[in-house]
This record gives structure tokens, sequence and C-alpha cells, in this order.
């Protein structure tokens, strides 16, 4: 039943339903020990729920206390605490790992994989001279494994050129970042941007900038296939400062605010980035734009906040310009300043002619918006009426130009084995699974993550992320045309149903891919079909 349980990994409904058989199984034979198990394959069926995948790994830890059954033990203290991580919870993730690492033998090498996040946590922490030491054993273990974990070393060496940045031992660095890359390369692995990512952070801090920019402008296509969307944020922030210095404010405000639109898009920041909002407000300041400057005085204090709630440990000293009193101070002046102009405007003629223009304008857009998104819906409706095949909507585009087939440089055997998985993928609504990234996909076509990008880039003329979010939005178009109860949902209901992590995501990728937001088009459905 494990075999077939990770055969159908996948496919949580159908994983779902072994696990809980071998659970009910496990109990009628008092097993304790496949109890135990089943709770931790459950759980990782719930992998990005929090609170039901907790709830199963509670379940798995107190059986293996009461029967002692300590290797059981480590892996639910450790699944538990990278759960706790991936949620920003990390005193209690620290606390898992702690845990886990009492029931488990060196020997064993799921003792390296909690010491790594271990050391991982204590970078988020600023503690780097232990987080590097704890990297350097997990280093020497894996260089002294004639057959180890080729990705548990990239991390590594991922993990000891961070430690050496965060030292200012940028020689170091570069070592161990050309090490990942030469590795990552020997085995045909991906991953080997991020050490070039790496390494771009790296020489900007050395002060070679043209050397920076160019490293960090290579590993942007990865982190965003990948969607390493912290480290894409940081990527953003340096190459915001890398214009900085080269005296070009335009490209430097637009890199700071990829940074700021990442954040809204995850409701994460990561404190490294913090002085992109320092950069805008003093932007806009020095253009004596009022109304930005709040804007950004706002976003900064929830900044802020988030960054306390989880890094309460890490030095104040990434506070440099700007503290919360301070920026407090300065919202209100902006708040006064600003209301002081409208009360001036207010008096004035000329404002109210504008005001009159300006309610002219809105009504005339606001009744052409309305037109538009009518067209747009009625569009809409005539494609899913004229579809031939279910998938349609999804892939209408598999025509490519010659040339670029040419450069493709990939077996044709190979293209085409892809082109099956993925019409398979398309057919199953196997995009729909949260979670969803391109070294999941590829895995699941039996490929690695550049072939697969190149194929979905060639042959379906998008990137990974916009391919699997148009195939999202079609499915939601359709069910919520057929399907009564779905159109009930509220949006977040809907997002979460389709694979999206976030209401926010959803309702940027269903806009951008009909031209309509979904409230408009649920709307426009019920007053179709009464």
């Amino acid at each position: 039943m494990k075999q077939l349980f990770y055969e159908n990994i996948d496919d949580k409904t159908v994983s779902r339903n072994i696990a809980l058989y071998t659970l009910n199984k496990a109990t009628k034979n008092n097993n304790t020990r496949a109890i135990s198990n089943s709770y931790i394959r459950l759980y990782a069926t719930y992998y990005n729920d929090l609170e039901k995948g907790k709830l199963f790994l509670d379940s798995s830890i107190v059986t293996s206390i009461k029967y002692k059954h300590n290797d059981l033990l480590a892996e639910g203290y450790f699944l538990r605490g990278n759960l706790f991580y991936r949620y920003g919870k990390d005193e209690k993730a620290i606390n898992d790992f702690l845990k886990a690492r009492k029931f488990v033998d060196r020997e064993k090498e799921i003792y390296y994989k909690i010491l790594y996040n271990i050391g991982v946590i204590k970078l988020d922490i600023e503690e780097t001279k232990e987080a590097l030491a704890i990297f350097k054993k997990c280093y020497e273990h894996y260089l002294s494994q004639i057959q180890g974990n080729d990705y548990d070393f990239i991390e590594t060496l991922y993990g000891l050129s961070v430690a050496h940045i965060n030292l200012k031992e940028y020689d170091l660095a570069s070592k161990h970042a050309k090490e990942g890359y030469m590795f990552s390369r020997s085995i045909n692995d991906s991953s080997y941007f991020r050490f070039t990512y790496i390494e771009g952070n790296n020489q900007f801090l050395k002060g070679n900038f043209i050397a920076a920019k160019d490293s960090l402008y290579k590993s942007l296509n990865y982190l965003k296939e990948s969607d390493d969307l912290q480290n894409l944020s940081i990527a953003y922030f340096y190459l915001g400062k890398v214009y900085r210095e080269e005296g070009n404010k335009i490209k430097m405000i637009n890199y700071f605010k990829k940074v700021d639109s990442i954040f809204d898009e995850t409701n994460y920041v990561y404190h490294e980035v913090r002085p992109s909002y320092e950069y805008i407000i003093k932007f806009y300041k020095n253009k004596n734009d009022i109304k930005q400057q709040l804007y950004y005085v706002n976003k900064l204090l929830i900044v802020d906040s988030l960054i306390n709630n989880r890094f309460r440990k890490i030095s104040k000293n990434i506070y440099k310009e700007f503290d919360r009193k301070n920026l407090v101070q300065e919202k209100n002046k902006l708040e006064i300043s600003l209301g002081n102009s409208k009360k001036k405007s207010l008096y004035s003629t000329i404002l109210f002619v504008l005001i009159i223009t300006i309610i002219s304008i809105i009504l005339y857009f606001n009744f052409s918006r309305n037109n538009k998104q009518k067209i747009k819906f009625e569009e809409l409706l005539k494609k899913l009426e004229n579809e031939n095949t279910p998938d349609e909507l999804n892939v209408k585009k598999v025509k490519v130009i010659e040339n670029k087939k040419q450069n493709l440089d990939i077996d044709q055997e190979v293209v085409d084995s892809i082109l099956n998985k993925l019409e398979e993928f398309e057919k199953d609504n196997h995009y729909i699974q949260k979670g969803l990234n391109v070294a999941l996909l590829a895995k699941q076509c039996n490929t690695n993550s550049k072939y697969l990008s190149k194929v979905i880039n060639i042959y379906k003329e998008k990137t990974f992320r916009s391919y699997v979010n148009d195939l999202r939005i079609d499915y939601t178009v359709k069910k919520i045309k057929s399907d009564g109860v779905f159109r009930n949902y509220t949006i977040r209901a809907i997002a979460d149903e389709v694979g999206f992590s976030n209401s926010e995501s959803y309702a940027k990728a269903f806009y951008k891919r009909t031209g309509i937001h979904t409230s408009y088009f649920i709307k426009k459905v019920k007053n179709v079909q009464g």
C-alpha cells in the first residue's frame, strides 16, 4: 500500500483514500507503527493546509510517543517543523526541529535534513555564524557520501553561499556559489540559476555592479518559473539598487515597485528588501508627490509590522533611517498637508469646474467600461457555446513558427512525450492542484524543469505560470456557467477550489484572461440563466 500511495500522491483524493484505508486497517489490527505512518501519509495529502496538516502530524506524534517509535517521532516533528516554517511560525518550527534531532541517530539521512532546516531558520533570525557552522557539518557529511542526496547537497551549498554573504565573506560565498553552479550543471538540474542569482547579490555587495546586473538578469526567468517569489523579490531589490548606483531613477523605482507587487501578491516580505520602500518614499518626496508618499509610508508601516511579527529576534539595525515612531510622525504630517491642500482647493472656483469635469469623465468611462465588460461577457459565452473540445478554451494556439522549433534543441521524441503528458494533464484537470510548480509538473511529465519550460514556451506560447493560470481560469469560466452551486461560492472559495493560493492572485489572473471581474461574470450568468 505504501508504493500505491506514493504512486498516486499527485491525486489527493485517491492518495487520501489509500491513507484512510491503511489507518483503518492498522487500527483494527492494533499495528501502532502503521497507525503513526498512516497519519504522516494523511498529512502529505494536506501539505498546503496548516490546520489539517498539523492535526494529522499531532496524531502521529502522540502515537509515536506513546509506543516509543522514535524514528517515526523524529519524522513527525521534522515534518511539523517544515509546516510551521512555511506558514511563518519560525519559533515553533525551530522547536520542532530541535525535538526531532533528539530522536534520530547521526547516521540517519534525516538527521542532516533536520540540521539544515535549523540552519535556514538561524539565517532568518540573523544567527549567521551558528547557521554557517551547521551548513559546514551538512557539507562535510554529503561530501563523505558515495551516493548522497543531490538535492540536499545543492541546498547546503546554497545555504553556505548565503551565510558567507551575510558575514561579508564574499570570496568564500563565490567559491560555494561556483561549486553549486558546476554541480547542478553536471546533473542537468536547472537550479544552477539559483547560484547565478546569489552570485549576483554577492557581486553587488562587492561593488561589481555590471557583473551583478548580468547575473541577476540571467536568473529572473528561473525564479519566475519556479515560483521562488522570495528570491525574485530580492533579485528585483538588488536590480533597483544597481540602477540607483547608475543614476537611472526611473528603472530604480520600477524595480522597487516590483518588490512591492510581490508583497501585494503574497503578503510576505523579506527584511532584506525593506529599504525598497524607503527609496520609493524619498523618490516621491523629491517630486513633492504627497499622495504617493503617504501611500508608501502606510505600506512601510504594514511591512514593518509583518517583519516584527515574524522576525522578533532580528537585530534592530535593519531599521536604519525610518523607525516606527518616525514613520507614524511622517504619516501624520503628510495627512495634515494633504488635508490642508484639499481645504484650500475646495474654495476655488477652478476646482468646482474641475470636479464637474471629472464627474463627467468618470460617468463616461463607467459607461464605456460597462459596455466593454458586456462585450467581453458575450464573447466569453460565444466561445463556450462554440468550443469543439473540452479544453479548446485552454489551448487554442499550438502552431509555432518553424524557426522557433529549430531553436528548441530537444529530441522530438522527448517533445512529443511532454506534449502527450500535457494533454493528459489538461484533460484530467490536474492544473487545479494546489502548490503546483514547474518542478512538480516536470516530475509528472518524466522530464526536467528546463525541458518542460521550453516546450511550454514554444508550443503553448506562454510562460509556465501563464499557462497554468489560463487553464485554471478557463476551467473556472466553464464551471461558473454550468454549476449553479459553484456560482454561489465566494471569490476566496472559488480561488481555493481551482488551485490558487490566495484570492488576490486569482482575481488578477481572471481579469487578465477574460477582461472582466468574476463578480460581474457571475451576475451576468445568473441574469441570462434566470
